[in-house]
């Protein structure tokens, strides 16, 4: 195993984020927000990639539920509504794109890190072999 968990999963993250933005969940919110997130612009809003600076395998989604939160929170008070749900649709669309954007650079970050440890681990026994 080179990564696993370390807080909340993909999936949960997902969850959060339809709930927060007022999208049906009825079989998990990930079929929502995608759909919403089409129609956003995933550079909008400026989130981390969590773990960006870890070099392991290791997920985590904690701290982006947490930042979407903070973000929307914040255009909420931009546009004096009076709360998430009631944001306009292209501001949740933009916040949709935005969180599905970084939660797959997320995944694609990570196994481009395990495809390197494994790459690596093929060349050290490949030597060795050689040695031998």
């Amino acid at each position: 195993i080179l990564g696993g968990t370390l807080d909340d999963s993909i999936g949960e993250a997902y969850d959060k984020t339809a709930r927060l933005l007022g999208l049906p969940v009825g079989g998990g919110g990930g079929p929502a927000v995608e759909k919403l997130a089409k129609e956003g612009n995933p550079s909008s809003i400026k989130l981390t990639i969590p773990l960006h600076r870890r070099k392991d395998c290791d997920f985590s989604y904690a701290g982006l539920k947490t930042g979407v939160r903070m973000a929307a929170e914040k255009i909420r008070i931009e546009r004096g509504v009076e709360s998430i749900e009631h944001l306009s649709k292209e501001d949740k669309a933009d916040i949709a794109a935005s969180f599905q954007n970084v939660a797959i650079l997320h995944i694609e970050q990570r196994l481009k890190r395990a495809m390197t440890l494994c790459e690596e681990e093929e060349e050290d026994n490949l030597i060795k072999q050689w040695q031998s």
